[in-house]
């Protein structure tokens, strides 16, 4: 009894380990909202089952700004994947810039916020 000769596609292929699969990437901005929405909502479960009026300022303070961090995070990678304005020239717009207009404009409405407060609500009682 003769063994199988094996074809001449199987002898010039070289046999290679199976691969593991490959996890699949989570993109940063989506993994810093799952985060950040867990976070809130932890926060939110504290509040109630303690009834500790403590943490309010923490869930306005997470909820108000979960999505214009991952906003910046979203811009931020895509910068970086692509590089270039729709014109398809050179994107002026670098994490830098971008993280000092995020702060810039939060404080900035802040500030207007306050003295807005003070000028509408001054006769109000």
């Amino acid at each position: 009894m003769s063994s199988p000769t094996p074809s001449p596609d199987a002898l010039s292929r070289p046999e290679t380990p199976l691969e593991p699969k490959k996890r699949r990437h989570i993109p940063t901005y989506i993994r810093v909202f799952i985060a950040g929405l867990i976070l809130w909502g932890a926060t939110i479960f504290a509040i109630w089952s303690t009834k500790d009026t403590t943490l309010v300022p923490s869930v306005i303070f997470i909820g108000s700004f979960l999505v214009p961090v991952t906003f910046v995070l979203w811009i931020i990678k895509r910068e970086e994947q692509t590089g270039a304005a729709r014109d398809g020239t050179e994107s002026a717009l670098t994490p830098r810039l971008i993280v000092a207009a995020f702060f810039g404009a939060g404080l900035a409405g802040v500030v207007i916020a306050a003295i807005l407060e003070t000028y509408l609500l001054a006769h109000h009682p």
